[in-house]
């Protein structure tokens, strides 16, 4: 090959100059030499075998004398950081067995995720799983006292700072003389964790990927992209990231263990307090885009997953950039919320609580924080009652706006009138009203603060006007309403019109059949009135005013039935006659079809424009009980109050005796009719089927 180059180049003109000056023999010498040499090796199967597969040669080499040192001294081999070396190590290390490594060597393997994938098995059998996270209580103070830290005050800090995360307390408690105080130790813990990250523009990348609770490849490109340019890929970057011991993975992206994040961001607001503000500000500006992205309103994205999502992280870095600038934004969504979606509300108090977001507020505003979260708790537990402090604290902030003002001013109000202060609940509802005029749950609300006063006419003003406003979810409940206020002013025949309605629409709604059947019973249908007072009893066995009208009815309906039998008419107008009901257990003679029940409150209109007028209904000639003191018969005369409860409280616990309770404004409920029709047809379809093999088994 020698000789064939320089043949080659003296045929070149211009190599043929330079090759005279190259030993040509000398060359000749040296390449026969490497010659004998490769040809040599290459028929040497060890060397062969080393070239083709060097982990296994030289592993086998490398345990021999690993063992021998094994039998004078115990050997521990520790493996860090395993996401980083998996790829290496992993094959290697399942062909441990082949290499028969001594007893007395042990290896530990550090890592993110468990050893659970089939590959493992074979080494189950010496292998032990162990757990490692925060330090319990217990757990820290014994560490504390193993490095003798013995001054409280020291322990108190490192346990504050270090979250009893186990290695910043190793950090804090080996550093320097042991009773010396720790000053914000954000910049030394950071370098610690990055002090073998060489690279300045891959700090740069650890140090931006701790600002987003949630990371993933676009929130980095956004970080990265913000500042000077980096000369790093945003992909190499963040692949780079997710190998951190640091930061680990979760459903929706990548997350930052909390103390870590806890102390890069501490690092970083002190070394750049307006980088950091400038940081968080681009961030909030990113997800209100995604927010925006969305074009949901109304209760359309209070519902939505991806809106919430996004609007409590835009939540987070907006207050954060500027707390006290944007106190008043975050307390205007929070407060939207607790009339939107009350779980949303506590989400939003749960993220306001975080240490990171609690360093940024001032005191007062932590303390505001944690008298919210109290008070939802007892909201969530007890009535609208209990959340009279927060209602009153909200009606009285001033950045909140006139959508959210409103909505509390009908939460007060309603506190009001269920203790009893009526003029101050219809001064609230009215400023509600005008704040909200398209509402109807406030509308009705105030409604029934009229009912209350007897002032009944602006009360069917208000139930007209909220059910004019066609929303679907307050109907039922509205309809019902305005059916108890025509029963309250005697007028019978509009109150089962709108009662009938109801129930149509709802099946279940136990206060509505109850105050049917109190409408019967003081028309003097008592037949009827007792079918409505035992189903409402059946769907609200807790109800004790339904239980004491049931009695109270059947004690009537028995004196009736006695008259009738006697042959004495009866002189009062009813729907059912009792003379003509079987053994006291009638049908319901009354409800109208679900499907003819009008679906639209211009319907409704319509339907009663066609209808003739209704004569007034005399009352019933029986005498009734006269009022008596607690603990005998009810009063059957008496109007009870209507305890009104907004969306998502719980339900209020039963009110004094003869008192029945009207039950909240229901959460909206779509396709409820539609499944109540494919029920019924279901039924009618089993009905059918049945009374088909009961006439076929009697024609055989």
């Amino acid at each position: 090959m020698v000789r064939a180059a320089f043949v080659g180049a003296d045929m070149l003109p211009g190599a043929r100059k330079a090759v005279e000056y190259l030993p040509q023999d000398a060359l000749e010498d040296q390449a026969s030499e490497w010659s004998a040499y490769l040809i040599k090796k290459a028929f040497s199967r060890d060397d062969v075998a080393l070239i083709r597969d060097p982990a296994s040669i030289l592993t086998t080499l490398f345990f021999k004398d690993v063992n021998e040192i094994a039998e004078k001294h115990p050997v521990l081999f520790f493996f860090e950081n395993f996401e980083v070396t998996r790829s290496e190590l992993q094959e290697w290390l399942l062909h441990l067995p082949e290499y028969r490594p001594s007893q007395r060597i042990r290896i530990a393997i550090a890592g993110r995720t468990e050893a659970t994938s089939a590959g493992w098995d074979k080494l189950r059998n010496v292998m032990l799983p162990i757990h490692l996270d925060t330090f319990t209580p217990q757990e820290a103070e014994r560490f504390l006292d193993r490095y003798h830290i013995v001054d409280q005050q020291r322990r108190k800090e490192i346990l504050e700072y270090s979250g009893r995360l186990p290695v910043i307390m190793s950090w804090l408690a080996a550093s320097g003389d042991k009773t010396t105080e720790i000053a914000q130790p954000a910049h030394n813990i950071v370098e610690r964790f990055l002090q073998w990250v060489a690279e300045p523009a891959l700090r740069e990348v650890a140090l931006r990927g701790a600002f987003p609770r949630v990371l993933n490849l676009d929130i980095l490109k956004v970080l990265l992209q913000s500042q000077s340019p980096l000369l790093i890929n945003e992909h190499q970057a963040f692949d780079w990231l997710q190998m951190m011991p640091f930061v680990k993975p979760r459903s929706d992206g990548w997350q930052y263990h909390d103390v870590v994040r806890r102390m890069m961001l501490r690092y970083q607001r002190a070394a750049s307090p307006q980088t950091y503000r400038e940081t968080h500000a681009l961030l909030a500006e990113l997800y209100h885009a995604r927010r925006e992205e969305l074009a949901l309103s109304g209760t359309a994205m209070w519902t939505n997953e991806d809106w919430r999502k996004y609007t409590l992280a835009y939540c987070y870095h907006f207050l954060v950039a500027n707390p006290n600038k944007h106190w008043g934004a975050i307390l205007n969504i929070f407060t939207l919320a607790l009339r939107r979606q009350r779980p949303f509300a506590r989400e939003i108090l749960d993220l306001l609580s975080l240490e990171d977001v609690q360093t940024e507020l001032a005191s007062e505003q932590n303390a505001r924080i944690q008298l919210f979260r109290q008070i939802l708790k007892k909201l969530q537990e007890g009535t609208i009652q209990d959340g009279f402090e927060l209602f009153d604290t909200l009606c009285k902030t001033e950045d909140i706006s006139s959508e959210a003002r409103g909505h509390m001013l009908a939460y007060r109000g309603e506190c009001y009138r269920l203790n009893g202060q009526l003029e101050e609940a219809l001064k609230d509802l009215d400023s509600a009203v005008q704040l909200l005029p398209g509402d109807s749950r406030t509308i009705a609300r105030r409604s029934i603060v009229y009912i209350l006063m007897k002032n009944y006419e602006k009360a069917l003003a208000d139930l007209d006007q909220a059910l004019a406003l066609d929303e679907k979810d307050v109907w039922t409940w509205t309809i019902a309403l305005r059916g108890e206020t025509y029963r309250r002013l005697g007028r019978y025949q509009e109150a089962l019109a709108d009662l009938n309605w109801a129930i149509d629409l709802d099946a279940k709604l136990a206060w509505a059949i109850a105050m049917r059947g109190e409408t019967h019973r003081q028309m003097g249908n008592y037949e009827a009135a007792l079918v409505d007072f035992s189903r409402a009893s059946i769907l609200d066995s807790q109800d004790h005013w339904v239980a004491e009208r049931l009695a109270l009815t059947s004690q009537r309906a028995l004196s009736a039935r006695a008259v009738a039998q006697q042959g004495t008419s009866i002189s009062a107008t009813s729907m059912v006659s009792p003379s003509s009901l079987g053994e006291g257990q009638p049908p319901i003679p009354y409800p109208t079809s679900a499907a003819t029940a009008p679906t639209s409150y211009a319907d409704y209109l319509h339907m009663h424009q066609q209808m003739p007028p209704i004569p007034p209904t005399p009352q019933t000639p029986y005498q009734y009980i006269p009022a008596n003191p607690p603990g005998s018969p009810p009063d059957p005369q008496s109007q009870p109050p209507i305890p009104y409860l907004p969306q998502g409280l719980a339900p209020i616990p039963p009110l004094p005796y003869g008192q029945p309770p009207i039950p909240p404004v229901p959460m909206a409920r779509r396709g409820s009719r539609s499944l109540l029709l494919v029920a019924c047809l279901i039924l009618v379809v089993l009905m059918l089927i049945i009374g088909g093999i009961l006439v076929f088994s009697h024609l055989h």
